[in-house]
């Protein structure tokens, strides 16, 4: 089911390169684990594992024969498509590269690992390590303040 699919579209201009954008998301997924875990279940009752997740996250594809008003289309059937929790990971990255000026950015997360209120911050930290990526340099993240244990322990206190 898409109905806790967070997504969040946008325009890069010029187009991001895409070796320093994959390795920034692989940043990322190692900074917040949840993210990179699949969700199994035993017994009814769900848990995070990070052994099970193994598939693939990140997907380019030639979106340059494309037209806008399939684009859109196009863009809505990634963000709809449903995750598969038990294999993980809990986010996808798709890059559709329109052409030497644009890369179109597609990410969707599931609500099971973030909310909305996450997506700021994520993004901000994406973008920094990309930036750093780019250059050449290693990213100087600020450690986060929180993990996502310490907000699953807070929820159930």
């Amino acid at each position: 089911m898409s109905a806790y699919n967070l997504p969040l579209c946008f325009r890069a201009r010029p187009p991001l390169n895409a070796e320093p954008f994959e390795e920034a998301c692989r940043l990322i997924l190692k900074r917040h684990t949840v993210l990179a875990d699949a969700i199994l279940e035993e017994d009814g009752v769900p848990y995070r594992s990070a052994a099970a997740a193994m598939a693939p996250f990140l997907y380019r594809e030639d979106a340059s024969g494309i037209s806008d008003e399939e684009l859109l289309s196009v863009l809505r059937g990634k963000a709809k498509q449903p995750f598969a929790l038990e294999r993980g990971p809990l986010l996808r990255v798709h890059l559709l590269e329109r052409s030497r000026e644009e890369t179109i950015v597609l990410l969707v997360v599931h609500h099971i690992a973030f909310d909305i209120g996450s997506m700021l911050p994520f993004l901000r930290e994406l973008m920094e390590a990309y930036r750093a990526l780019s250059r050449g340099e290693r990213p100087a993240l600020e450690a986060a303040a929180a993990s996502y244990a310490d907000f699953v322990a807070w929820n159930e206190a």
